[in-house]
Parts: structure tokens; sequence; C-alpha cells
């Protein structure tokens, strides 16, 4: 992330009427009980980059949903096949992934938050469906921490 960026989505209250359309790639997982959790992790990534999967594993009032678009920057296709080889071949990859080939998430969360790098989660409290932060996974654990202890 650049220095300094925040996105313009932060601190909004966003639709998330999207994420229930049946218009993904179904990789693993469900994203159906999304609403029953606290906090909602979404995240765009590519085959390239670090995961989610100790957060979807240790956190219950966290639902991590995954979409996948090998050509988010360059309108490409995403090889699906070479995608679900490369995902069912790793042990560390348990949370739903999706590919976003109509582009309705990167639609709805990553363009209008004028997003130019992957990957890039969002953090949204599912109760009032406001964006808490934007950014890399890898600086995530902070901002993570602390939205969980304000929802406790």
């Amino acid at each position: 992330m650049r220095p300094g960026w925040t996105s313009p989505l932060h601190g909004q209250r966003v639709d998330l009427a999207w994420l229930d359309q049946d218009a993904f790639v179904h990789i693993r997982g469900t994203k159906d009980d999304w609403r029953s959790a606290k906090l909602l992790l979404i995240e765009f990534w590519a085959s390239v980059f670090r995961h989610l999967s100790e957060v979807a594993a240790n956190e219950r009032a966290v639902k991590v949903v995954t979409f996948a678009d090998e050509g988010i920057f360059n309108n490409t296709p995403t090889d699906v096949a070479a995608l679900k080889n490369f995902i069912f071949a790793r042990t560390d990859m348990n949370y739903p992934i999706f590919v976003d080939t109509q582009h309705v998430a990167y639609n709805a969360l990553f363009k209008p938050g004028q997003n130019l790098s992957i990957p890039l989660v969002f953090m949204i409290t599912v109760q009032d469906r406001q964006i808490r932060w934007v950014g890399n996974a890898e600086e995530m654990a902070t901002p993570l921490a602390d939205t969980l202890a304000a929802l406790r």
C-alpha cells in the first residue's frame, strides 16, 4: 500500500446485497452464512499471495470470503481450471474462495475503493455494513484485533 493511503470507502456504509448473487465461480467453501458473522473480511487476491486461513480457522466471529481474479488489472480472464488445481493442491486455504469472472465484487468494492494493489482486504462490520479498515492482509493484525475487541 502507498504510505498514508486511505480508501475513500473507509468508514463508509456499503451495500452487500451483491454478495448474495449467484454471479461467482465457486471454488471452495460457502459465502451463504456471512450475515451471521460479526465481522466480514472480503479479500481480493491472485494465486501468488498470502492467504487468510489462520483467521478463518481461529476467529468464530469472522467470516472470510475471498475473490480471486488473476486478471484484475489487465482485464484478462482467469484460468479457473489452473486456479482450482493450485488451490486444491494446498492445505492452507480452507475458507470460501470464488472467482469474480463477472466483476461483481470488483465493481462493488475494489473499484470504488480506488485500490491499486492486491492482495487487499476489506474489513466490514456486518451489523451496520461499515468498512472499518482496508489494506494488505499482512498489515491487518492490529486493526483486526482492535475491531474484534470493540465488537465483544
